[in-house]
């Protein structure tokens, strides 16, 4: 996703970066000087972003000190950076609903390109360790639909019907799970279901 209109988003995408792991760790011991000098971010900003990464002790008995991981640390990024999002989706929707029509959005997650980005029967730890961090980027698309009760799939089908709004992604037979997607001029991919229909054994569903 291109630059945000939002230092707050920039900086929060920044900082989950996994090539930026002494960024990180520059604003867990000093979230003041980056923060607002290099990044832009307004004191109450960068006081929420502070509050919401490392706001617990270092001296909790819980397990978390100075040396909490950074996927810790970005884990609660993700977080905060979710709220935002959805927040920001619904603050849209204000401006372009109409009387005879509803606004809905979807936001997208994904992660830095790499090769043929085939994610098949890959967890979390081949993400971290090949650095695609699954929320490096995002891409948010948005439809104004006749009613309120579309389903989710139907939303995603009308964004696809429509060049205008550019989600381009396939999904399994049946039509159930998205096992790929395209955005960036990079396509991702995780398939559950093999050739036969049968579910892909590396997946336990139950």
């Amino acid at each position: 996703m291109g630059k945000s209109n939002s230092n707050l988003l920039n900086y929060i995408e920044h900082l989950l970066d996994e090539g930026n792991e002494s960024q990180l760790r520059k604003f867990v011991v000093d979230p003041i000087t980056s923060a607002e000098n290099d990044h832009g971010l307004t004191k109450a900003e960068r006081a929420v972003l502070r509050r919401v990464v490392s706001g617990l002790s270092n001296n909790s008995v819980n397990g978390y000190s100075i040396d909490r991981s950074l996927s810790s640390y970005r884990r609660s990024l993700r977080l905060l950076q979710n709220v935002l999002h959805n927040v920001g989706t619904k603050m849209v929707q204000d401006h372009l609903v109409t009387e005879d029509t509803n606004t809905y959005s979807l936001v997208l997650y994904y992660p830095n390109s790499s090769g043929t980005n085939d994610y098949t029967c890959k967890d979390q730890n081949y993400l971290d360790e090949n650095g695609g961090n699954s929320y490096a980027h995002s891409q948010t698309y948005h439809i104004n639909l006749p009613n309120s009760s579309y389903t989710i799939q139907a939303v995603m089908e009308a964004m696809a019907n429509d060049p205008s709004v550019g989600l381009q992604y396939a999904t399994d037979d049946p039509k159930t799970v998205v096992n790929s997607f395209t955005v960036g001029g990079s396509t991702f991919t995780a398939t559950l279901h093999n050739q036969d229909g049968s579910v892909n054994t590396c997946y336990d569903l139950g």
